[in-house]
């Protein structure tokens, strides 16, 4: 088995207030507050640790299992290791960019260009989300790329 890394991106997500919850719409209203003092550091700060990572593989088109070791679903806290964070507001939105690394199985025989256009073709982007309890109302874009592959045989 190889070990695989992938990085998951949503790109100037616009965090959606409807039907908030409130420990969400706390969170969100903080966030706001901090970044139009412009202290975006201390808002990343204070927001990064109310934040998770969700993988999926049944939200894609393709059978992982042709792939990859496992199937399993992907869920952890984001820290400042596995996770960047850039918040922004705009027209009174709050406004999330998010990057999170996720390591996974995967079979001997994958090369990076063969897994790439395997990610795309497949919808894989839709396999991810992080969030900290709300949904977007729209983004730049989600994406899913492949950081790299250690093979644990070297």
């Amino acid at each position: 088995m190889k070990t695989v890394i992938l990085e998951f991106e949503i790109k100037r997500g616009v965090v959606d207030t409807v039907d908030i919850e409130e420990d969400a719409q706390k969170i969100h209203g903080h966030c706001l507050d901090l970044v139009r003092q412009g202290k975006h550091e201390s808002c990343v700060n204070y927001l990064l640790p109310k934040m998770t990572f969700e993988w999926s593989w049944r939200n894609g088109d393709g059978d992982p299992l042709e792939l990859f070791g496992n199937a399993d679903d992907i869920f952890y806290e984001c820290t400042d290791i596995n996770t960047s964070l850039k918040i922004d507001e705009e027209y009174g939105a709050l406004i999330v960019t998010a990057n999170c690394q996720f390591a996974v199985d995967g079979n001997d025989d994958l090369t990076i260009d063969g897994l790439s256009e395997w990610l795309n073709e497949n919808s894989m982007y839709a396999c991810g989300y992080v969030s900290a309890g709300w949904s977007y109302a729209g983004s730049d874009g989600d994406n899913v790329q492949v950081v790299r592959i250690d093979d644990r045989s070297a």
